[in-house]
């Protein structure tokens, strides 16, 4: 079975602990670092990762989005996780088991953190207006996909070049019927608050997926 991570990264200089970890974790996986910046790429290059190539800036949306794309259509991974450098790499292989046990095509990470409520308002409406609490934290980045997920998501409409990208994910594995859970972990942020200038992006990518639903 052969597994697949990526973790897109920008500005991150604990890249390189944190791919030698899953190493650890996980010997035989396919480690995807879509980086940002030059210092990060050589980084991550060094601990062994394949590195996307960058003319320029892409953003965290589409870093994943490339991501997630080549490790279930290029290089053919049966089990693909999302995750950022200060996930609990740790809790890698126990939602892996999770997620097989419980035949799930898709499972979420649940973290419990202290949240913002920029955070918390932020999961409330997506849960209400698009994916009807399918999981309690539609925001996680930490999510473990079957590739039969990712092949068939329609990648064309996957817009977001932030964290929204996340809840739309979400939103077109539920609407194709795909099963979905959650895996609880002790989360490891609460502190990093949404910026006004994010909060206004992620509101105009909700209000084009409300769009394109009710269209």
């Amino acid at each position: 079975m052969k597994v697949g991570i990526v973790i897109p990264a920008y500005k991150e200089e604990n890249v390189a602990s944190t791919v030698n970890h899953i190493k650890k974790i996980f010997p035989n996986s396919l480690i995807i670092c879509p980086c940002d910046d030059k210092d990060t790429s050589k980084l991550a290059l060094n601990a062994g990762a394949i590195v996307l190539p960058r003319k320029k800036r892409m953003g965290y949306g589409k870093s994943l989005v490339e991501g997630l794309y080549l490790a279930a259509h290029t290089y053919d991974c049966d089990y693909i996780f999302e995750m950022d450098v200060d996930h609990p790499v740790h809790e890698l292989k126990n939602m892996f088991n999770f997620t097989i046990q419980q035949k799930m095509d898709m499972c979420v990470g649940n973290e419990k953190a202290e949240w913002k409520q920029e955070r918390k308002f932020a999961c409330w409406l997506a849960n209400l207006f698009l994916v009807n609490y399918i999981v309690e934290h539609p925001t996680c980045g930490f999510i473990c996909f079957k590739k039969k997920v990712l092949t068939s998501i329609p990648w064309n409409h996957i817009k977001s070049n932030g964290d929204f990208v996340h809840i739309e994910l979400l939103y077109w594995a539920k609407k194709m019927r795909f099963k979905i859970g959650e895996y609880e972990f002790n989360g490891h942020a609460g502190e990093r608050r949404y910026s006004v200038k994010r909060m206004i992006d992620w509101l105009m990518n909700f209000s084009r997926l409300i769009r394109l639903k009710y269209s």
